[in-house]
């Protein structure tokens, strides 16, 4: 059960008395109106909501100068990236850590990586006991998620090296997308002062014929909200800016893009299993890396 896997760890309960200002993107008529040309808002949310203040600044640098990331293999086709990943669930008010290190993401919303497991280092358990605990409950609050639904939490950052420039590879190898969830939250952790583009853009159809939005290049401490089980998203390509002799980046961080991205339910992900709330489905790719298959993902591909 998934309640086996809850570690023993103290867990925190975070006060919600302070909430964010929300700023909703100019594509959207109020912050709680429907997004145009996008599908219906019954339950009084937007189908995307952009904040700008979702994550004070000292808090996305804690998290970033305290958690551990591992490489992502996967990313061998794509931008390099370092991941880490942990599922958890609210009970009782607190936020309650997972043991599983893996997610299983069927391959009806992902033809590139989807359709086997993937293996990543965890989120430090006591990261959930300050903002990263937050942030969940937050998340949880926004779209009224029910207590003991899994929650995955996947904190990655991208590095546009030079292989990136020299193929212009893609930022994530899925372009268009649907993650195969209901609710989801990307949040920006750490955004190099070089980067010029790798901007989320929200999409009403796969094909790309009617995006919502312009693309949003999601600063630190900014978030958005999405319904990943309505709208698809993309992440644009990205470029760096040119290094004078001044003003080199010898660790690469002020060219990459950190960020947490948290989805619910997430109970399929343990598995692979498909969420029968969810049938926006996946262009069909010709790279399959469940099928051991070794090519390079262009970022006109998918576009």
């Amino acid at each position: 059960s998934f309640f086996a896997q809850v570690s023993v760890a103290q867990a925190v309960e975070f006060s919600l008395a302070a909430w964010p200002t929300r700023n909703v993107m100019g594509c959207q008529a109020s912050k709680r109106s429907c997004i145009k040309g996008a599908m219906s808002c019954e339950d009084g949310k937007p189908d995307f909501e952009h904040v700008t203040d979702f994550l004070p600044i000292d808090a996305s640098k804690k998290i970033m100068s305290s958690v551990v990331l591992g490489e992502d293999p996967s990313s061998a086709h794509f931008a390099p990236r370092q991941k880490a990943i942990r599922f958890a669930m609210v009970i009782n008010g607190r936020v309650l850590a997972l043991t599983q290190d893996f997610f299983h993401q069927s391959s009806k919303y992902n033809e590139f990586s989807g359709g086997y497991k993937r293996t990543y280092s965890l989120i430090d358990e006591q990261l959930f006991h300050g903002p990263l605990g937050e942030m969940i409950l937050k998340f949880a609050t926004y779209y009224n998620i029910p207590e003991k639904t899994v929650i995955l939490a996947q904190i990655q950052r991208s590095f546009f090296n030079d292989e990136y420039m020299d193929n212009t590879l893609s930022v994530t190898g899925q372009g268009i997308h649907t993650d195969g969830a209901d609710r989801a939250v990307i949040v920006g952790l750490d955004r190099g002062r070089k980067i010029v583009g790798a901007c989320n853009q929200f999409h009403a159809k796969l094909d790309g014929s009617q995006p919502l939005c312009k693309p949003i290049p999601l600063g630190n401490g900014e978030c958005i909200f999405f319904k990943d089980n309505r709208i698809y998203h993309y992440v644009t390509p990205a470029q760096v800016e040119t290094e004078t002799k001044d003003d080199v980046d010898s660790n690469g961080l002020e060219s990459s893009r950190a960020i947490l991205i948290m989805h619910a339910p997430a109970e399929m992900y343990l598995n692979g299993a498909v969420n029968e709330a969810n049938n926006l489905g996946a262009r069909e790719g010709s790279i399959k890396l469940r099928y051991g298959v070794r090519s390079v993902v262009s970022a006109g591909d998918h576009a």
